[in-house]
Protein backbone atom coordinates (compact mmCIF):
# COMPACT_ATOMS: atom_id res chain seq x y z
CA UNK A 1 0.00 0.00 0.00
CA UNK A 2 1.25 3.37 -0.80
CA UNK A 3 1.69 6.24 1.73
CA UNK A 4 -0.47 8.68 0.39
CA UNK A 5 -3.79 9.44 1.27
CA UNK A 6 -6.17 8.69 -1.49
CA UNK A 7 -9.57 10.57 -2.37
CA UNK A 8 -12.94 9.73 -1.92
CA UNK A 9 -14.08 8.57 -6.31
CA UNK A 10 -17.87 9.31 -4.67
CA UNK A 11 -17.29 12.74 -2.67
CA UNK A 12 -13.75 13.92 -2.72
CA UNK A 13 -13.13 13.71 0.59
CA UNK A 14 -9.96 12.17 1.80
CA UNK A 15 -10.28 8.76 3.02
CA UNK A 16 -9.12 7.64 6.54
CA UNK A 17 -6.75 4.88 6.91
CA UNK A 18 -7.01 2.14 9.61
CA UNK A 19 -5.75 -1.45 10.92
CA UNK A 20 -8.44 -4.32 10.43
CA UNK A 21 -7.21 -7.00 11.77
CA UNK A 22 -3.46 -6.46 10.34
CA UNK A 23 -5.00 -5.08 6.69
CA UNK A 24 -4.75 -1.44 5.96
CA UNK A 25 -7.85 -0.31 4.50
CA UNK A 26 -8.99 3.11 3.33
CA UNK A 27 -12.41 4.69 4.30
CA UNK A 28 -14.24 7.56 3.41
CA UNK A 29 -15.55 9.77 6.47
CA UNK A 30 -18.42 10.88 4.72
CA UNK A 31 -20.29 8.22 2.43
CA UNK A 32 -18.48 4.95 4.08
CA UNK A 33 -16.85 4.28 1.06
CA UNK A 34 -14.02 1.23 1.36
CA UNK A 35 -10.92 1.65 -0.76
CA UNK A 36 -8.90 -1.58 -0.68
CA UNK A 37 -5.58 -1.91 -2.32
CA UNK A 38 -4.75 -5.49 -5.02
CA UNK A 39 -5.27 -8.22 -2.95
CA UNK A 40 -6.58 -6.28 -0.07
CA UNK A 41 -9.95 -8.70 -0.25
CA UNK A 42 -8.48 -12.13 -0.16
CA UNK A 43 -6.68 -10.68 2.85
CA UNK A 44 -9.66 -9.30 4.60
CA UNK A 45 -11.62 -12.37 3.88
CA UNK A 46 -8.46 -14.93 5.15
CA UNK A 47 -7.81 -13.11 8.54
CA UNK A 48 -9.71 -10.29 9.35
CA UNK A 49 -12.74 -11.35 12.50
CA UNK A 50 -16.08 -11.08 11.73
CA UNK A 51 -16.30 -8.08 14.17
CA UNK A 52 -13.22 -6.14 11.98
CA UNK A 53 -15.58 -6.53 9.09
CA UNK A 54 -18.53 -5.47 10.96
CA UNK A 55 -16.86 -2.32 12.08
CA UNK A 56 -15.37 -1.33 8.37
CA UNK A 57 -18.95 -1.62 7.08
CA UNK A 58 -20.70 0.23 9.44
CA UNK A 59 -21.68 3.77 8.72
CA UNK A 60 -19.23 5.81 10.39
CA UNK A 61 -20.36 9.79 8.72
CA UNK A 62 -23.00 11.40 7.49
CA UNK A 63 -23.75 10.35 3.83
CA UNK A 64 -22.45 13.28 1.68
CA UNK A 65 -23.01 11.71 -1.44
CA UNK A 66 -26.60 11.17 -2.48
CA UNK A 67 -27.24 7.73 -3.83
CA UNK A 68 -27.70 7.93 -7.66
CA UNK A 69 -30.05 6.90 -10.11
CA UNK A 70 -27.62 4.99 -12.04
CA UNK A 71 -24.34 3.53 -11.82
CA UNK A 72 -21.59 6.22 -12.87
CA UNK A 73 -18.18 5.47 -14.14
CA UNK A 74 -15.51 6.54 -10.84
CA UNK A 75 -11.99 7.42 -11.38
CA UNK A 76 -9.38 5.08 -9.40
CA UNK A 77 -8.29 6.90 -6.00
CA UNK A 78 -4.68 5.39 -6.27
CA UNK A 79 -4.07 6.19 -10.24
CA UNK A 80 -6.64 8.33 -11.47
CA UNK A 81 -7.36 5.87 -14.41
CA UNK A 82 -11.36 4.87 -14.88
CA UNK A 83 -12.53 2.07 -13.03
CA UNK A 84 -14.59 -1.12 -14.51
CA UNK A 85 -17.70 -1.58 -13.25
CA UNK A 86 -18.51 -5.10 -11.72
CA UNK A 87 -22.23 -6.25 -11.16
CA UNK A 88 -21.94 -8.64 -8.40
CA UNK A 89 -25.66 -8.74 -7.76
CA UNK A 90 -28.30 -6.70 -9.64
CA UNK A 91 -28.24 -3.88 -7.12
CA UNK A 92 -24.79 -4.35 -6.37
CA UNK A 93 -22.28 -2.92 -8.40
CA UNK A 94 -18.44 -2.70 -7.35
CA UNK A 95 -15.63 -0.78 -9.07
CA UNK A 96 -12.60 -2.05 -10.11
CA UNK A 97 -9.56 -0.39 -11.62
CA UNK A 98 -7.81 -2.86 -14.19
CA UNK A 99 -4.44 -0.63 -14.40
CA UNK A 100 -3.61 -1.10 -10.33
CA UNK A 101 -6.29 -4.04 -9.55
CA UNK A 102 -7.67 -1.58 -6.79
CA UNK A 103 -11.45 -2.40 -5.56
CA UNK A 104 -13.84 0.58 -4.55
CA UNK A 105 -16.93 -0.72 -2.55
CA UNK A 106 -19.61 1.59 -1.45
CA UNK A 107 -21.28 1.53 1.57
CA UNK A 108 -22.49 -2.25 2.56
CA UNK A 109 -21.13 -3.64 -0.27
CA UNK A 110 -17.72 -5.30 1.48
CA UNK A 111 -19.42 -8.58 2.92
CA UNK A 112 -21.18 -9.37 -0.76
CA UNK A 113 -18.05 -9.44 -2.21
CA UNK A 114 -16.45 -11.48 0.38
CA UNK A 115 -19.21 -13.57 0.21
CA UNK A 116 -18.94 -13.92 -3.72
CA UNK A 117 -15.25 -15.09 -3.11
CA UNK A 118 -15.95 -17.91 -0.66
CA UNK A 119 -18.27 -19.08 -2.93
CA UNK A 120 -21.31 -17.48 -1.37
CA UNK A 121 -22.13 -15.01 -3.82
CA UNK A 122 -25.13 -16.84 -5.93
CA UNK A 123 -24.39 -16.43 -9.62
CA UNK A 124 -21.22 -14.31 -10.26
CA UNK A 125 -19.64 -14.89 -13.09
CA UNK A 126 -16.30 -16.34 -13.37
CA UNK A 127 -15.03 -12.59 -14.43
CA UNK A 128 -16.11 -11.01 -11.77
CA UNK A 129 -15.10 -12.96 -8.88
CA UNK A 130 -11.48 -13.26 -11.00
CA UNK A 131 -11.60 -9.44 -10.21
CA UNK A 132 -11.91 -9.59 -7.07
CA UNK A 133 -9.64 -12.07 -6.10
CA UNK A 134 -6.95 -9.72 -7.94
CA UNK A 135 -6.49 -11.64 -10.69
CA UNK A 136 -5.83 -9.06 -14.26
CA UNK A 137 -8.67 -9.65 -16.81
CA UNK A 138 -7.47 -10.76 -20.47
Amino acid sequence: MSDALYTCPKCSDVLARFDVDGVDVDKCPSCDGVWLDAGELVKLKLSASDLGIDKLDRKEGPRKAPPSAGHIQLGCPACDNKMTPLPLQPRIILDCCESCGGLWLDHKELQPALDAISGGGGNVSANVINALLGVARK
